[in-house]
């Protein structure tokens, strides 16, 4: 009998009884929660007082950010691959069409529900918000670490496995993840650039603090 090959070695098999897909984690709206916390915290200097957040410049550049790019990938990703899109948890094809939008209506949900809520954090403490977005990375990063041959693993409930729905979706986003991130990255240097983080709700600006001592 020849040498077995070790354990560590060899690609993992996935094991499932609906077609050769797999379930595995949704990450999607995760993410545009944290982009809505960025665009709240690196937008604080935009906020008006009296004037809703959701008027300020920050909330009209991440709304468009998210539509954009966030959305847009999602949607292409979408057309490319649905039963990938929901991880494999439910076959879309059975879905109702309102199911479907409502679906893609929680990413801008999640987006308003960080970007109001980043503010609070910063209250709080200052920082706060940058902290959790952090921690968000770190804890995403390990979650794909550890399910990478599942989120690897494309395919269709009615087909299984679909190499050629790998191809097509590796050159979606191995182009629109890069520029996404180039453009998330700008957009917050420029909404950083609009003056200075004003006063944390709650806490007196430095000038107020020292015409009162």
């Amino acid at each position: 009998m020849g040498a077995r090959t070790p354990r560590c070695l060899t690609r993992p098999r996935i094991r499932t009884d609906r077609g050769g897909v797999v379930a595995t984690v949704f990450l999607d709206w995760l993410l545009s929660f944290g982009t809505g916390l960025l665009f709240g915290r690196f937008g604080m200097a935009t906020f008006r007082e009296g004037r809703s957040r959701l008027a300020s410049r920050a909330f009209r550049d991440g709304l468009l950010f998210e539509l954009v790019l966030v959305v847009g990938i999602a949607l292409g990703c979408y057309a490319i691959s649905a039963d990938w899109m929901w991880m494999y948890w439910v076959d879309p094809s059975r879905l109702a069409v309102g199911i479907q939008i409502a679906a893609f209506a929680m990413y801008l949900v999640a987006f308003v529900a960080g970007f109001l809520l980043a503010p609070e954090l910063e209250r709080l403490r200052r920082g706060a918000a940058l902290w959790v977005v952090g921690g968000g990375v770190v804890l995403l990063t390990a979650v794909e670490a550890l399910t990478w041959n599942r989120l690897l693993h494309l395919g269709t409930f009615a087909a299984g496995t679909a190499p050629r729905l790998g191809t097509a979706l590796a050159v979606l986003l191995g182009v629109g993840l890069p520029v996404t991130l180039v453009a998330l990255v700008v957009a917050l240097r420029r909404l950083s650039r609009a003056g200075q983080p004003g006063p944390v709700p709650g806490h007196p600006a430095p000038a107020d603090a020292a015409a009162r001592a």
